[in-house]
């Protein structure tokens, strides 16, 4: 049992210290973006359209979806098209 205990804490700490590094290879944008993140798991198509605006087209473009497309997508669809990258 006291194996286990010291082989928990020290995977624990491992993990913590991963945290840390990541933590400190982020900048500030990217951690007030990670921040303001929303989930959009197991809401409906209409709740997400109803949300703020959280930098989708911004994303999207990010990633080259011509703007034209991005135009015609509702704020459910952009959310789906991101969650399935």
């Amino acid at each position: 049992m006291l194996s286990i205990s010291i082989v928990s804490f020290a995977q624990e700490k491992n993990v913590d210290q991963k945290v840390e590094n990541l933590l400190k290879q982020m900048t500030l944008k990217e951690k007030i973006g990670q921040l303001n993140q929303n989930s959009y798991f197991g809401l409906s198509a209409a709740d997400i359209d109803k949300m703020p605006d959280v930098g989708l087209d911004e994303k999207l473009r990010d990633i080259k979806l011509p703007q034209d497309q991005i135009s015609k997508m509702t704020k459910s669809e952009k959310a789906l098209y991101l969650t399935n990258l």
